[in-house]
């Protein structure tokens, strides 16, 4: 497992599968500057690969509550992810036109309120045009900062294969940045020792 891996890192320390996916991505990617990192949870019924909640990937956090920055962000960041053993806790990419937040008080966590809001609507606004799509196995999907998605609970015992390649840019206009700021990004090159799981019920036991 990789933690803020360099492409030539993971391709010296991953594993088949992480091999597999960077076979598999864009050429153009892979003369990036990337951030690649995976995971692997063995996981039961009701647990959480990651924190369950609508969220976006790479927005800088900043300030006393290390809350996301969307006003200046100083870089913004596209992905592509892939799942191995997706239906075991496949993660939802939420999908449409006019998805919309609202404004959030700077004493409250920014997450938190979408995610109540986004999940309002999905089930009781009729008319929105946003629809859930789960990701399949093996499959590589690309999304950017602006994109909510979510990790859902485990449905049935199983490992789940993650991996995720990241590149940066410094400005609005998505040109790709090669700035030395982003070296903090790109030169941990970790080996995972450990994972977490989460879950809603901490007294439902096992």
């Amino acid at each position: 497992m990789l933690f803020s891996a360099d492409y030539d890192f993971a391709r010296k320390n991953g594993d088949g599968l992480t091999n597999l996916f960077l076979d598999n991505i864009p050429d153009e990617w892979k003369n990036s500057k990337l951030i690649i990192d995976s995971r692997v949870h063995m996981l039961m019924p009701g647990w959480y690969p990651c924190i369950p909640g609508w969220h976006h990937d790479d927005v800088p956090r900043y300030g006393r509550f290390g809350q996301p920055n969307y006003e200046n962000p100083d870089y913004y960041s596209e992905h592509l992810l892939m799942v191995v053993n997706a239906e075991v806790a496949p993660t939802e990419f939420l999908v449409g036109n006019a998805i919309e937040v609202p404004q959030v008080e700077d004493d409250q966590t920014v997450y938190e309120v979408w995610s109540k809001h986004l999940n309002e609507r999905l089930k009781y606004d009729t008319e929105w045009d946003a629809y859930l799509h789960k990701v399949e196995d093996s499959i590589i999907y690309r999304f950017d900062w602006q994109t909510f998605h979510r990790g859902t609970a485990a449905v049935k015992n199983g490992w789940r294969f993650f991996i995720r390649a990241s590149r940066f840019w410094k400005d609005s206009e998505m040109t790709i940045a090669d700035d030395s700021r982003f070296q903090r990004r790109t030169g941990k090159n970790e080996i995972r020792r450990q994972v977490q799981v989460y879950m809603e019920d901490i007294e439902k036991g096992w």
